[in-house]
């Protein structure tokens, strides 16, 4: 696959030199040099406003240019580049929510917009505020509306991804909070009980001989996990409401009975299959290999994780219920595989997902229990847009 280059336009503004430097920190970051497509769809997309190309991006001549797909071939069959931007967009996410990246520029990529919106770094509290120069009308922060905005408005399509996001940020309050208010209102921090792997731990000795202790484990977070955790972060994050993390190994009945929680996570979260268990919807294993969600309601019905298509398919299970045992309430969001719980987190956290959700479900839903399971597209392991299979209240 071509690779493109950022010494391929000149930079004749400052802050054009300090986006390309920006942009190089994000690529040689391992959330995005560990992934080839976030990688080429991120620098191809910022390279296009640095190069002030007025054309709007459009999904078709990226999927062509950058994933070298046919000039004829089906956008709505081969989501590539929809799902491509998805997993840019939390890999973005995560990388500004990691420690010491909070005063660095950020490069955005606005959810229904294939054009880059750029913000200076947060300015440093010891700093001096500085003062209005009523003489030209603006102040000295003016640079950062240049910042902000000379690539984001350079076209009128920009514009419009701005309005929709302003739409799409009013709408908030009117879904997510429906599905969220009874965590987002709760007295204490949220419980994020997210799932582990256990790894066996090797030590090197002076001499370089292997030594291994089967005792020896240490719980890891994958990379996949971690993403849909930032999800549920990030959102809980914008609202102020304070959040604990916590393995599901580590999180006992006394952890549980103090707030909400939310449950991230399946087969690594042995939590997630014992609060489903009793439910319509909950996880089933038929020896080693084979996981599935099972139906109550139709014992014939089984989603089962396809992955010998293209697409391939896995299916997750999204629910908020009130846990009588612990007396509150708990989110779950728990795929077959990664893409699922991905799928799951992203659907949780976006007003377009959540308000579909919302639509299929009768009657009010703030003091009631509400359990779905979906479905999503999956190409070289990057999760499409969630689709509602089946879901019950109660």
């Amino acid at each position: 696959m071509a690779q493109l280059s950022v010494t391929s336009w000149s930079p004749e503004l400052p802050a054009d030199k300090a986006i390309a430097e920006q942009l190089q920190r994000l690529l040689t970051h391992p959330l995005f040099k560990n992934s080839k497509r976030c990688s080429i769809l991120l620098r191809h997309i910022v390279e296009h406003c640095l190069s002030h190309d007025t054309a709007p991006l459009k999904e078709r001549m990226i999927g062509i240019q950058v994933f070298k797909r046919s000039a004829d071939y089906d956008t709505s069959s081969d989501p590539v580049v929809r799902s491509a931007a998805c997993e840019l967009r939390k890999r973005i996410a995560q990388y500004y929510h990691e420690d010491g990246h909070s005063r660095e520029l950020r490069i955005e990529l606005p959810v229904g917009s294939y054009t880059a919106l750029f913000e200076p770094p947060a300015p440093d509290a010891s700093a001096q505020t500085p003062s209005p120069d009523h003489s030209s009308g603006t102040c000295s922060g003016g640079n950062v509306s240049r910042w902000r905005f000379a690539y984001g408005l350079a076209t009128c399509l920009a514009a419009a991804s701005i309005a929709v996001a302003v739409w799409s940020a009013d709408r908030k309050p009117l879904s997510l909070d429906r599905f969220w208010g009874q965590v987002t209102s709760a007295q204490g921090p949220v419980l994020l009980c997210i799932g582990t792997r256990s790894v066996q731990t090797f030590e090197a000795g002076l001499t370089g001989k292997v030594e291994y202790s089967s005792s020896d484990f240490r719980d890891v977070l994958p990379v996949t996990d971690a993403v849909a955790f930032s999800d549920i972060a990030a959102f809980l994050g914008e609202r102020q409401k304070a959040y604990r993390v916590q393995t599901a190994k580590a999180t006992t009945m006394s952890d549980l009975v103090q707030g909400p929680s939310v449950v991230d996570g399946a087969f690594d979260n042995p939590l997630a299959i014992r609060i489903t268990d009793p439910l319509r919807f909950h996880f089933e294993q038929n020896g080693e290999d084979l996981h599935y969600i099972s139906d109550r309601k139709n014992a014939n019905r089984q989603y089962v994780e396809i992955e010998s298509e293209t697409p391939g398919r896995d299916f997750a299970i999204v629910a908020r219920i009130f846990n009588d045992a612990t007396g509150q309430i708990t989110v779950v969001a728990a795929g077959l595989g990664a893409a699922g719980t991905t799928a799951a987190s992203e659907l949780l956290t976006s007003p377009v997902y959540i308000d579909n959700l919302l639509r299929q479900t009768p009657g009010k839903l703030a003091a009631k229990n509400v359990e779905a399971v979906i479905s999503v597209p999956v190409i070289d392991n990057i999760p499409g847009t969630p689709h509602v299979e089946a879901f019950e209240v109660w």
